[in-house]
């Protein structure tokens, strides 16, 4: 998988956000792929969640946002660029964890996230741009509960099961997670969306 980042300034729904290449898992064929993250107030992003079988996990809350103004959650298509198939998905926000919970203050919590088990962990260019804007925004920890349908990606991770069942990436594993990714996966970010396709 590589992974590289485009810059976009502006907001017309479906944002192009870094591109990537992911293993197919019977083939081993790679792909080159574009992560996305979806506008809830464009109709045209709304009809591409609602349409795509591995995107159903976040169309409850991505059709409940687009009647606000405003969006609390950032929502995230991951497509094969050949196909316009989904690999992997997801919807997180940001939240306040209370002083007596193991690892308290703000986090970035991935709220529902599903990978397509045709693709070998999907998931992780999702998991690795959420930890950078974590990182960014200087949040305490990333979590994900444990019903999420991205395991694969989860296990192997610098993620931690605590035991609540909950997975934890604590801030000061940002860097490293984001390395190994990077390594494991040759990221490379770009700055133009000339690239994306």
């Amino acid at each position: 998988m590589r992974i590289q980042s485009v810059t976009n300034s502006t907001s017309f729904g479906k944002i192009p956000v870094l591109q990537c290449r992911v293993e197919e898992a019977s083939s081993g064929n790679i792909n080159k792929a574009t992560l996305y993250k979806m506008e809830p107030n464009k109709p045209e992003d709304a009809r591409e969640i609602k349409y795509s079988k591995n995107a159903r996990c976040i169309y409850y809350d991505f059709m409940v946002d687009a009647g606000k103004h405003i969006s609390d959650r950032d929502y995230y298509l991951l497509q094969n660029n050949k196909t316009k198939e989904v690999i992997a998905c997801a919807q997180a926000s940001r939240h306040f964890r209370p002083d007596n919970a193991e690892f308290n203050g703000m986090t970035t919590f991935i709220e529902e996230m599903s990978e397509n088990p045709k693709y070998v962990k999907g998931g992780l260019p999702i998991f690795a741009h959420i930890a950078l804007n974590s990182l960014e925004s200087n949040d305490a920890s990333v979590s994900t509960s444990t019903y999420t349908s991205a395991i694969d990606s989860l296990a192997g991770s610098s993620f931690i099961q605590i035991d609540t069942g909950d997975w934890i990436l604590p801030k000061d594993d940002y860097r490293s997670f984001i390395k190994q990714v990077m390594y494991d996966s040759s990221l490379d970010y770009v700055e133009n969306l000339d690239t994306v396709g």
